[in-house]
C-alpha cells in the first residue's frame, strides 16, 4: 500500500485517518502480507515494522516536475522490491495517479478515491490554478484508464462511472466504534451547544452555518455553535461572527486532535456538516458512533450515512433557512434528539473498521482473481 500526502506531509486529514485505521486492521488479517510505503506523516498513530517511510516532495516552482519524476521512480523502485500481488494507492494525488498507471503494467493496481477534484473545484479552488488544472486532467485520465478503483460511497461511484467503463468497487470509510464508546464527554457550559468539526474553507459551508445560527437565535437565544477546525477562511468567519453580533453564540475551538474530538462530539447536542461536497465524511461516522443526530447537506456521500428524519436531517447545500429550522427542531425536542442519536449508533455498526478491513481484503482477492482469468 502507498499512502501519505506526498506534498503536505504535516497534515492529518481524512485520507490519513482512513489509511491509519485501515492498515492497523489489515495487519490483523493473517492472509495478508502487508507492506506500506508511507510518506512521512507525524500524525500517524499506527506503528509497525512493515511501514516504510518515504520523504515527501521538497521541490517547488520550475523544479517541481523534476522532483516529481525522482519520487515517482522512488515509489516504483520500492514497489518492485516487494513484488506484490496488489498495489493499493490511497488518494488521487497526481503522483499516485501516475504511479498507479505505470505500476499496473506489471502488477494489479488499485487506487482509492477519497476526493474528486472535478467536484471540489466546481465550488471554489484555493491554490495554484495551473497545478489544479493539471491535477484534474491527471485525475480524469486515471479514472478512465486505471483497471481498478475503490470509492468510498455509491454516490461517488455514480459520478465516476459516467466517464469510466472499468471496474469500480465500493469500500466505505470506517470508525472505531468500541474505542469511542469508552471515551467520556467533556463538560460544556452551554446548554444548547452544537458542533461543527472540519476544515474552514469555502467547500465546507461554515459561513452558511453561521448564517443559520443567526436565524435560529431568534427562537433559541442561547444556541451556541462550537467550531472545531482550522483553514484559510478562519479569519473571514471570525469577522462574520463579530459583524453579526454572534460573539456570545459562537466559539472557535481551533483544530482538535486525538480523542478530544470524541469528547466534544459526545458533549454537543448534535453534529452539523453544511458542506457543498463530501465523498463520505469520517466525522459523520464519528458523530454517529458517539450516538448523535446529524444535520448535513444532501450532497455526495452524506445521504448514504444520514437518512432524513431517521438519524438526522438533510438540507440543500447553501440553504441557511432550512438548516436553521432543522437545528431548532432538534434543540426543542429532546425525545426526537435521543431517538435519532440511538438510530445513528445502530446504523454505524456496519462501518466498523474490522468489517471495512475485511471488505478491503475481499476486494484484493477479487482483483487478483480477475487478473488471473
Amino acid at each position: 500500500m502507498v499512502s501519505g500526502d506526498p506534498i503536505s506531509g504535516d497534515q492529518y486529514g481524512g485520507v490519513e485517518e482512513h489509511t491509519d485505521h485501515l492498515i492497523a486492521h489489515l495487519f490483523d488479517i493473517d492472509q495478508i502480507d502487508l507492506q506500506v510505503l508511507m510518506f512521512n506523516n507525524p500524525g500517524a498513530r499506527t506503528k509497525h515494522e512493515n511501514i516504510h517511510y518515504l520523504e515527501r516532495l521538497k521541490g517547488r516552482g520550475f523544479l517541481f516536475p523534476l522532483f516529481s519524476l525522482i519520487y515517482l521512480n522512488n515509489i516504483l523502485k520500492n514497489i518492485h522490491k516487494y513484488a506484490p500481488d496488489v498495489v493499493h494507492f490511497q488518494g488521487t494525488f497526481p503522483l499516485f495517479c501516475v504511479a498507479a498507471l505505470v505500476a499496473q503494467r506489471k502488477y494489479a493496481a488499485v487506487l482509492t478515491v477519497h476526493g474528486i477534484l472535478m467536484q471540489e473545484t466546481m465550488i471554489k479552488y484555493e491554490g495554484n490554478v495551473v497545478y489544479s488544472l493539471l491535477a484534474r486532467m491527471i485525475e480524469k485520465y486515471t479514472f478512465m484508464k486505471l483497471d481498478n478503483l475503490i470509492v468510498v460511497s455509491p454516490p461517488v461511484q455514480e459520478i465516476i462511472d459516467k466517464i469510466r467503463k472499468k471496474k469500480t468497487y465500493v469500500v466505505p470509510n470506517g470508525v472505531e466504534v468500541d474505542r469511542i464508546a469508552g471515551i467520556e464527554p467533556i463538560v460544556l457550559e452551554q446548554e444548547h451547544a452544537i458542533l461543527y468539526m472540519g476544515g474552514l474553507n469555502e467547500r465546507k459551508g461554515v459561513h452558511v452555518l453561521i448564517e443559520a445560527v443567526e436565524m435560529a437565535r431568534h427562537q433559541i437565544p442561547d444556541i451556541h455553535l462550537l467550531i472545531a477546525g482550522a483553514g484559510s477562511h478562519e479569519g473571514k468567519l471570525k469577522e462574520r461572527v463579530q459583524g453579526s453580533g454572534l460573539g456570545d453564540n459562537v466559539t472557535f475551538l481551533g483544530f482538535i486532535r486525538g480523542d478530544a474530538r470524541f469528547s466534544y462530539l459526545k458533549a454537543a447536542k448534535f453534529l452539523v456538516l453544511p458542506s457543498f461536497w463530501e465523498t463520505l465524511p469520517i466525522v459523520v461516522l464519528e458523530g454517529m458512533a458517539c450516538g448523535k443526530a446529524i444535520v448535513g447537506s444532501r450532497v455526495g456521500g452524506i445521504p448514504f450515512l444520514v437518512h432524513d428524519g431517521e438519524n438526522g436531517y438533510l438540507v440543500q447545500p447553501g440553504d441557511a433557512a432550512s438548516l436553521a429550522r432543522s437545528m431548532v427542531a432538534l434543540l426543542e425536542n429532546d425525545e426526537l434528539l435521543a431517538g435519532m442519536g440511538a438510530e445513528s449508533l445502530k446504523r454505524v455498526q456496519e462501518f466498523r473498521w474490522e468489517k471495512i478491513a475485511g471488505d478491503t481484503y475481499s476486494t484484493y482477492c477479487r482483483i487478483v482473481n480477475a487478473e488471473n482469468e
